[in-house]
């Protein structure tokens, strides 16, 4: 009988400590890293984005997906690279990134390719490249002030996006 008392306190103290882990941990947020978000239609994100890709899903993603899959997407039957238009939303976020500048959305190259180069319009090119700066506009008011791809906390300005998260060589 002793053995048994001794057992169900033991297992009434984990009890206990596993509550007061599930109570701290709704209270504070207690992010482990870990989203269960779905990154596209049957996927899932697995661990956190950067902040720049979770804004690219809701703002820029889905008009390259909309307008730009059947060449630049790893899955397009006339595959072209960049893959910025990937289902994968982080996929697409890293081939996007160096076509994307942040201070002057204008500059983009997604939208000068549109703009000036008349690059497989969808509607009007003047309108489409309108509509792409528009969304990059967006992407960039939604992240920090002091955003930078190359890593948390960076304290480069923001600016131009690289394929390695770095703001590009610039020349006096």
């Amino acid at each position: 009988m002793y053995a048994f008392l001794k057992s169900r306190q033991a297992a009434n103290a984990l009890q206990r400590v596993v509550y007061s882990v599930l109570v701290v941990c709704v209270v504070t947020g207690c992010d482990s890293g870990v989203s269960t978000e779905s990154a596209a239609p049957g996927g899932t994100r697995g661990l956190s984005a950067d902040a720049g890709e979770v804004h690219f899903e809701t703002t820029v993603w889905p008009l390259l997906r909309s307008n730009c899959a059947d060449c630049h997407s790893d899955l397009a039957p006339t595959k072209q690279p960049p893959f910025m238009a990937s289902e994968d939303v982080a996929a697409a976020y890293q081939a996007a990134k160096d076509q994307i500048n942040l201070k002057e959305p204008a500059a983009s190259r997604l939208v000068v390719r549109l703009r000036n180069e008349f690059h497989n319009c969808w509607t009007q090119c003047e309108a489409d490249a309108a509509e792409m700066e528009r969304q990059i506009s967006a992407l960039a008011a939604a992240l920090p002030a002091n955003y930078s791809a190359a890593a948390a906390g960076g304290d480069e300005p923001r600016d131009q996006l690289t394929a390695s998260g770095r703001l590009p060589e610039r020349t006096p």
